[in-house]
């Protein structure tokens, strides 16, 4: 066997293995229940020791590191291979092409082994036996009256809107730490193996894809934007907290939030909570009926008003086309992890909240 066949060799060996994993993985997913048991509850906690072990003790983000790696990496690939090609330096072009495939299958069968798989477990709703099926209008409105009533009231609690600085934001994230440690709601669901949270490199460029936080797949890490308006960050801390926690789907993150601080001691805290289901309760409103959504927002405390103001003028500076291209790349993303809604799966803890009230009252 030449040389030049040995090295071919190594790749196509590279391939199968990975191919042969990502067929066992697609297999193991077409069961929840197993995922569950033996990835989420079982494989899953233990392996996120690594990371935290390997990384927590850094003081920035390694997990933005690792993402300009592989992007560089996979750019570099392409250009060897297109220049290559364009030389009609056909091996050579062979050889990169191998390259290219073997480093995205690594990094994809990286993904669902570190912690991509949580995307197929079962979901919050079968495990706490909540009937999400059946919501009717009803329901909705009982639980959005209670929503604007509860908002109303933290909101004239508060002397002004919450304006936190570096020192509170680590103060929050340690106190939301603390929360997701002492939680006994959703123990039978969460791993708390690894709970840590981080800032990003740079909040600014973050906030250009209007991002509040994000959880790196690879490398455990939490990062929340220090930029953001300070009513939603103890809400964004505990969101993306969840995901660290072994929560793949972005309303059982979005609930979990919800539930975990809308009875806070701190009223700051509550509103928060409170804050982000109200809007998104109200944006299901918005596009079913714009008459009913108007006399909802005439209820409101006009403090709460200046606040949706002010969170919208804030992520105004940052909208462009960076923003809507990340949000077509994300939104196809969760369609094919398992959430065909794409991003409008955030609003649908609306349905999780109303079915979990309702499990309260019976």
């Amino acid at each position: 066997m030449s040389k030049r066949s040995q090295n071919y060799r190594k790749y196509f060996w590279i391939i199968g293995i990975n191919a042969v994993l990502l067929l066992i993985g697609w297999l193991f997913v077409q069961n929840p229940t197993v995922v569950d048991r033996y990835y989420s509850k079982g494989f899953y906690p233990y392996y996120s020791y690594l990371p935290a072990f390997l990384l927590d003790w850094l003081p920035f983000s390694f997990g933005d590191v690792f993402y300009v790696l592989a992007v560089l990496a996979i750019g570099f690939s392409i250009f060897q291979l297109l220049k290559n090609a364009f030389r009609k330096q056909w091996s050579a072009t062979k050889r990169a092409s191998l390259r290219l495939v073997c480093l995205l299958f690594l990094l994809h069968n990286f993904f669902y082994l570190s912690w991509g798989l949580n995307y197929y477990r079962l979901t919050l709703y079968e495990q706490y036996d909540l009937d999400v099926a059946d919501v009717s209008k009803e329901d909705y409105f009982q639980v959005l009256d209670s929503l604007v009533d509860r908002t109303n009231k933290l909101r004239a609690q508060l002397s002004e809107r919450p304006n936190w600085n570096q020192e509170d934001h680590q103060r929050i994230q340690t106190e939301m730490m603390q929360l997701m440690r002492r939680d006994s709601t959703f123990s039978k669901i969460l791993s708390k193996k690894h709970i840590q949270i981080k800032q990003p490199f740079s909040s600014t460029a973050v906030s250009y894809f209007t991002v509040t936080g994000y959880f790196n797949p690879f490398t455990h890490e939490v990062q929340v934007n220090a930029l953001i308006p300070s009513v939603g960050y103890p809400f964004t801390c505990v969101h993306e907290l969840a995901h660290q926690m072994g929560i793949g789907f972005e309303d059982e993150c979005n609930f979990i939030a919800y539930q975990m601080l809308q009875n806070h001691p701190n009223p700051a805290f509550q509103y928060s909570a409170h804050y982000e289901a109200l809007q998104s309760f109200l944006q299901d409103l918005r596009y079913s009926d714009d008459a009913l959504f108007d006399r909802y927002m005439k209820q409101l405390n006009p403090e709460i008003i200046k606040d949706l103001k002010a969170e919208y003028a804030f992520w105004s500076n940052y909208r462009g086309p960076v923003d809507y291209i990340s949000g077509i790349i994300y939104n196809r993303y969760l369609q094919h992890n398992n959430q065909p809604e794409g991003v409008l799966r955030y609003g649908m803890m609306n349905r999780l909240i109303i079915a979990w009230q309702k499990n309260k009252q019976l």
